[in-house]
């Protein structure tokens, strides 16, 4: 059996981490500029999963922009 070997780069050089979360998040979104939407992934229990899958059918809603709605609307009140 023949030995590889495997070689790494340098060991990247850390940047100075933000101060507070808005800057990181700003720092973020410019660095990301290219893209208008982000994606989120989250786990519910399948009951809720039915009734916002119901919620989203009978409002002729897509799942997606109805959580999004919600979000906004949340958001808002803080």
């Amino acid at each position: 059996m023949a030995n590889k070997k495997v070689s790494f780069g340098a060991k990247p050089k850390s940047s100075k981490s933000p101060k507070d979360a808005d800057t990181w998040v700003n720092q973020a979104d410019r660095d990301d500029s290219s893209k208008s939407m982000k994606r989120l992934t989250i786990d519910i229990p399948k009951e809720l999963h039915k009734r916002l899958k119901i919620a989203a059918a009978s409002w002729n809603k897509g799942m997606a922009d109805l959580v999004r709605e919600w979000i906004r609307q949340g958001l808002e009140k803080i």
